[in-house]
């Protein structure tokens, strides 16, 4: 997937169970539901941070600052609205970037469980796909591969809820695909100001010497790529849209990861590459279930998830992405024990198995390219996850809030271990620490996103102040 993100961007940056004690959530007060209901939100968030890097990169420097500012809006209640969007920079050349999850009007019932809304939303389709950062549903916005945000289908989206029964359709006619780290194509090169970002190769083999790949981006229409329509459902049973008991959900739409189709031919006179790159809309179906056991303090989820692109066949004389089919099994289970410790503290366990996910570069007789641009479409094959929050630490009588996560691939034999702290000495002002660490085993297998990214270890620090 991580490798997928730099070929969107590069096009578009120019754009059966049952619950147990059902009863206690029926029994939830209407005072406490109606007062939640009726609370508007307003949030402009300020965020500013330095990056420090371990290892040197020719694409940035080791020390980065980005600022960043975030505004939320939202209203609830008989009429929905909602304004959640992200703008910020990297103190590097080309380094902007804007993201809008989230911007819909609509209006909906007094409990707010049946609504009908217009614009980008973000819909829960799938734990699974929400929780391992896969966008099969929803896109992704990243600046690395290791901190996502979700962002919505566009579109009209209605939900009808009658007691523990609730169906959810959508019709997207606008598609957007996901945002990864922004790349841009100048003097026949592929460059970036993010070491993150994926590169296609700059030399081809050539006899006995390598030679010059030059890269070209051909004429294409954006209003044709965007205005490419899809449409989703799902039905729940339970007494919460976000956690029902059981949810089953569909959607047939363009894939979030837009492949591209490639011209590839050498010249005569100075034996150079020649590359010139367009997207091809393609249109792939998502198929999930969900299962949610939640008792007292305790979570669990259970899910499955697979994925089928329609994979067109390249033009000849021109090679084409192809998009293996994923199958993805996982479940998760969350505890709170903040009862044993009188402080917050929870605990999260995850492990997941991925089936498929492979990307080949086509010609259009099936044979494969020479080369390739990229090999899969997920970062993970078999992680398993333990994540721990805490207040446990207290400074001048305010809590301390911590967060570590450790995810182990026994398929690639690889570890992502991130850390972070957060304090507030004043009411709107926080102040944060971190880190991120990748890693492989030796005899890790090759060509993985622990192996292509284990140079970019860092630690941060930074501020954020809510107004």
């Amino acid at each position: 997937m991580s490798d997928q993100k730099f070929y969107r961007v590069l096009i578009l940056a120019v754009v059966s169970s049952f619950a147990v004690r059902a009863d206690t959530v029926e029994s939830q007060s209407r005072h406490t539901q109606d007062s939640a209901i009726f609370e508007d939100k307003l949030n402009l968030e300020f965020n500013i941070r330095g990056v420090q890097y371990f290892s040197e990169s020719p694409a940035d420097s080791n020390f980065q600052q980005q600022a960043e500012v975030e505004v939320l809006f939202e209203k609830q209640g008989p009429i929905l609205l909602k304004t959640h969007g992200v703008v910020g920079t990297f103190t590097l050349e080309k380094s902007s970037y804007i993201a809008i999850p989230e911007l819909f009007a609509g209006i909906s019932a007094v409990d707010t469980k049946s609504f009908v809304i217009a614009g980008r939303k973000i819909q829960n389709f799938s734990f699974l796909d929400r929780n391992e950062n896969l966008g099969l549903y929803n896109s992704n916005f990243t600046n690395d591969f290791i901190n996502y945000r979700q962002q919505g289908l566009t579109g009209v989206h209605a939900q009808a809820q009658s007691g523990l029964f609730g169906v959810y359709a959508g019709y997207y006619p606008w598609y957007f695909p996901s945002q990864g780290p922004q790349v841009y194509e100048q003097n026949g090169e592929i460059r970036s100001s993010n070491r993150w970002a994926q590169r296609p190769p700059s030399r081809f083999k050539f006899g006995s010497s390598e030679r010059e790949i030059v890269y070209a981006i051909r004429a294409y229409e954006i209003d044709e790529i965007v205005r490419s329509s899809g449409e989703g459902a799902s039905i729940f049973w339970g007494s919460s849209s976000e956690r029902p008991w059981v949810k089953v959900s569909y959607a047939r739409k363009p894939v979030n990861e837009i492949p591209l189709t490639r011209e590839t031919y050498g010249t005569t006179t100075n034996f150079t590459g020649q590359v010139k790159l367009s997207p091809v809309v393609t249109y792939g179906q998502v198929q999930s279930v969900d299962i949610n056991l939640d008792a007292n303090r305790f979570k669990t989820t259970f899910s499955y998830l697979e994925d089928r692109v329609f994979n067109q066949t390249a033009a000849t004389d021109e090679t084409l992405q192809f998009l293996s089919p994923l199958r993805i099994y996982g479940a998760w289970t969350s505890a709170d024990l903040s009862d044993f410790f009188k402080r917050k503290i929870s605990a999260e366990i995850s492990y997941s198995e991925v089936s498929g996910g492979e990307v080949k570069d086509l010609l259009s007789d099936g044979r494969d390219s020479l080369f390739t641009f990229s090999s899969h479409r997920v970062r993970f094959k078999r992680p398993f996850t333990v994540a721990l929050r805490s207040d446990l630490f207290v400074v001048s009588q305010r809590p301390v809030t911590t967060q570590i996560k450790w995810t182990y691939d026994d398929a690639v034999r690889g570890t992502l271990l991130s850390g972070m702290a957060s304090y507030q000495p004043l009411a709107k002002l926080n102040l944060n620490v971190g880190f991120d660490v990748l890693g492989v085993e030796k005899n890790s297998i090759q060509d993985n996103f622990l192996q292509d990214q284990q140079a970019n270890d860092r630690v941060y620090g930074g501020l954020e102040y809510v107004f």
